[in-house]
């Protein structure tokens, strides 16, 4: 059985073709190549049987923004498609995804990232989320720049899959005290700061482990934070006291 779309409404334009060998096990073979579109209609195409918690990731986590390049590559049993049938070999699902100026929260507890440009790679076992750079700002108006940003799903075999994130965060000491007083971070620094009393800036590298669910507590994330300050200063950080850097 031969399969070919060409769909077009201005908004999303979606040509493919494929085949469904019916010679012994059904066997399904697709190639689906998008135009550049909204995040938004990314959501409305990706089909549900497509790596499925990734979709669901990318469904929750990523606003706005435009898509220059989305193609799906599909080569595997027709079994291995539902959510509860075996799992798609690792070279029979391919999925690419080139997009600019897209708004994504990837980390709860943290702000949204802004005017990022994000890349996505999806194998029938892997997945990584990659952003070069991008802009968050606080809830008080504080801006953070958000850098070399990866979400990696190194199995999504397994239930629930596990996904390692790593992100680099540069900006003001005042705007870091305002992130890391967030209840899912809080407990990374033993006395907090006050980010109305502190000045100075920084520089921190965050991993975190996390599986690929929809319900994130402290007690299924693990992480460590990295941290350099420069001309660090803060009133009230200890006892009360005063803290200004050495001269």
């Amino acid at each position: 059985m031969v399969l070919a779309a060409d769909i077009s409404n201005g908004e999303v334009g979606v040509a493919g073709t494929g085949t469904i060998d019916y010679s012994g096990e059904p066997l399904i073979k697709l190639g689906f190549a998008g135009t550049p579109m909204s995040a938004s209609s990314l959501k409305r195409i990706w089909p549900a049987l497509i790596v499925p918690e990734v979709r669901e990731w990318v469904i929750e986590r990523i606003e706005g923004g435009t898509l220059q390049r989305v193609d799906i590559g599909v080569n595997t049993l027709v079994k291995n498609l539902p959510r509860k049938g075996p799992p798609i070999p690792d070279d029979g699902l391919s999925v690419n995804i080139v997009a600019n100026g897209v708004t994504v929260r990837p980390v709860d507890g943290l702000p949204p990232v802004h005017d990022a440009d994000l890349k996505a790679r999806v194998t029938g076992r892997t997945a990584t989320v990659t952003i070069g750079q991008g802009i968050a700002d606080t809830a008080t108006g504080r801006k953070l720049t958000i850098s070399d940003f990866s979400f990696e799903v190194p199995d999504t075999h397994q239930r629930p899959p596990p996904s390692r994130v790593k992100l680099k965060i540069d900006g003001p000491v005042p705007a870091a005290a305002e992130v890391m007083s967030s209840d899912r971070l809080s407990d990374v620094m033993a006395t907090p700061i006050d980010p109305n009393t502190s000045k100075g800036t920084f520089s921190a590298t965050i991993n975190l482990g996390i599986p690929v669910v929809g319900g994130l507590t402290k007690e299924n994330t693990s992480y460590t934070v990295t941290a350099d300050l420069n001309g660090f200063a803060a009133d009230k950080l200890v006892m009360n006291q005063k803290l200004e850097p050495m001269r």
